[in-house]
């Protein structure tokens, strides 16, 4: 008997020959190889046979995720990018992912960050089977960084985009910027985009045209949006609820950073949304008993927090959140909603916390979330995770799932931005 599976010995010592390779169909080894995950054993797998290698080498490039924190590792990455350069290996990518770093603030002579970008930007103009793209910058902010996102991407199927960038400034800055009039939403790959996350300042979005209200009008704008993550900004200040953005976009997944309270007269832009996530903030549970019907559609909700008072108590926190959740069952199709790991001082700023701040930790018991069952006979789901914390620092979460005979089975699970959620991670995990 014959099987793969991730440990250092993929394959036995007597099935390394091209006659018994052959055996099986090739058909049966490509959906064998294909459950490797690690690149490691899929590059131990390339040296088995030519057959082998044949089939493994689209899978190994399928996914190329860089990861570049210093000059260190930029010179390791070197001989990946030459590779890529090469149609052979640039055609078979179809997901990028791009994590770039330093530890300066402002350019310096010495800084690697200009040779990275320009890196990135040139690898990324020879993927032409591209589709999912992410961006996370912490290079030292400038103004003309991450052109190639404005014209150099040549694919035409990308799906899903994912710029993180809070310190470089968009072509809409004047503060020497090079790009012109151009403006991220106007980039020709952005009209096939189903899932887009900003993260990035406003400026990237405006282009010399107009404001970004008058962009947004644009019909021919993002027209299959489907997932939308929103956290734009103009300096450090999150702008408001993209109310005109929601209703003018078949979105229906949406994770904004921020408080719906602010922006209540605009909830009816949330009428079509399945999933809405946001900061926590119990008041959300009292807009939604005023507006029902807005929220209607709502399969997928959050984040709650448990209420904190001066001393914590297990059992009192359990009926405080029972009690606050109860407009909820006005959402006959909500099966699933989202709880973070803490719990919270009534008046806090979760922009403004950090991995050394000490919150209460809440037990969610059995019986709590039978008693959640019983008001909200639809919820199926819960996931309880730590949103405090950047994903790479946060405490692993923990999927509650009730099973057909009623019964809650729990299991923890790696910890998961709100971009993962929207994309539908919670499914497949």
């Amino acid at each position: 008997m014959f099987y793969i599976n991730g440990t250092r010995n993929v394959l036995p010592v007597s099935w390394h020959t091209d006659n018994n390779v052959a055996r099986l169909p090739t058909e049966l080894w490509t959906h064998a190889i294909g459950h490797l995950s690690c690149k490691q054993d899929l590059t131990k797998v390339c040296l088995v046979s030519s057959l082998f290698c044949a089939i493994s080498v689209p899978f190994l490039y399928h996914t190329i995720d860089v990861h570049i924190s210093d000059e260190a590792e930029w010179d390791n990455h070197r001989s990946l990018f030459i590779k890529l350069y090469e149609p052979g290996f640039s055609n078979l990518v179809k997901m990028f992912k791009a994590r770039i770093g330093c530890d300066s603030v402002h350019r310096s002579p010495s800084c690697y960050c200009d040779a990275v970008d320009e890196g990135i930007g040139r690898v990324i103009s020879t993927l032409k089977n591209l589709k999912t793209l992410c961006v996370e910058c912490r290079l030292c902010g400038m103004y003309d960084r991450h052109s190639y996102l404005l014209d150099g991407i040549p694919t035409r199927h990308l799906e899903a985009f994912k710029f993180n960038c809070k310190k470089c400034h968009g072509p809409n800055n004047t503060g020497g910027s090079t790009f012109g009039s151009k403006h991220l939403f106007a980039a020709p790959n952005m009209q096939t985009i189903t899932s887009l996350n900003l993260s990035c300042q406003s400026s990237w979005l405006v282009g010399g045209d107009g404001t970004l209200k008058t962009i947004v009008q644009r019909r021919d704008i993002l027209p299959l949006l489907k997932s939308l993550v929103y956290d734009v900004r103009a300096g450090e200040t999150l702008l408001g609820f993209p109310n005109k953005f929601l209703v003018s976009r078949p979105i229906t997944r949406f994770y904004y950073p921020g408080y719906l309270r602010p922006f209540e007269e605009s909830t009816y832009s949330c009428v079509n949304l399945e999933c809405l996530l946001l900061l926590p903030d119990w008041y959300l549970t009292t807009i939604i008993a005023r507006q029902p019907g807005v929220f209607a559609h709502l399969k997928h909700l959050g984040v709650f927090r448990a209420p904190m008072d001066e001393v914590v108590d297990n059992n009192r926190t359990e009926n405080d959140m029972v009690e606050e959740l109860r407009p909820l069952t006005a959402l006959k199709h909500l099966h699933t909603i989202e709880i973070t790991h803490w719990i919270a001082p009534a008046q806090y700023d979760a922009f403004e916390m950090s991995e050394q701040d000490s919150y209460a930790f809440f037990e969610y018991t059995e019986s709590f979330l039978q008693r959640l069952a019983d008001e909200h006979p639809s919820l199926c789901r819960i996931h309880i995770g730590d949103i405090f914390r950047p994903v790479d620092l946060a405490m692993e979460g923990m999927l509650w799932e009730r099973e057909p005979g009623g019964v809650w089975a729990g299991r923890e699970i790696p910890p998961l931005d709100k971009w993962d959620v929207l994309n539908g991670m919670l499914d497949v995990i």
